[in-house]
């Protein structure tokens, strides 16, 4: 028989998807050690078979009656038949078990803290590839993005992109606009011949 103190810790919560039952198999055992937990599997149904090494180390053993599983640490026990998952079983127990909470690697909010944390790590790391944090790394971008541009814009109006190419010197530097108004080259002064309209992809 479960003792007085051990039973104010079973509930029934016929809403939950992983049911909470009390069971009259005792616990004659002492299933803190892994190695006992998981010898008590070894006749227990297919699905519980397949999971058995996640609930041993989640402080489970098989009760030795249908699905139904006890944690050693709070004495709970829970039915866990085909349609339950390992999820659900976090979900209802790891609220209630600080045994099961600080085993579980499988708590959904721990694992997305984990990705948070890793995330945020890597936001504020100043030893990444780049050798700077992501706000620096933006304003380097945009400063080598408007210097792009400039290239590209006509030596003399500074508003159109190049698109002519002066003979026989062949600099690249004026618009279109601008190249007919010339008779030197901005570059080289050299006089201008003849002109080429360059046609960007």
């Amino acid at each position: 028989m479960i003792s007085d103190e051990a039973s104010t810790l079973l509930y029934s919560d016929r809403k939950s998807s992983v049911p909470i039952v009390e069971s009259t198999y005792g616990n004659k055992k002492n299933y803190s050690d892994s190695i006992s937990r998981l010898k008590s599997f070894v006749f227990c149904p297919l699905h519980l078979h397949g999971l058995r090494k996640d609930l041993v180390e989640r402080g489970f053993y098989y009760t030795g009656v249908g699905y139904c599983i006890r944690c050693y640490a709070c004495f709970s026990e829970i039915t866990f038949n085909e349609n339950q998952t390992m999820e659900n079983l976090s979900e209802r127990h790891g609220k209630r078990c600080r045994f099961f909470f600080r085993n579980s690697s499988t708590t959904p909010t721990k694992h997305v803290q984990e990705k948070f944390d890793e995330i945020d790590g890597l936001a504020k790391s100043d030893d990444g590839p780049c050798g700077t944090n992501i706000e620096s790394l933006i304003k380097r971008l945009e400063m080598e993005n408007k210097k792009l541009k400039e290239i590209w814009l006509c030596r003399k109006c500074r508003v159109e992109e190049v698109q002519t190419l002066y003979l026989p010197c062949r600099h690249f530097i004026c618009c279109q606009t601008c190249a007919e108004e010339s008779s030197h080259c901005l570059d080289c002064s050299e006089k201008i011949l003849g002109t080429v309209r360059v046609f960007k992809e």
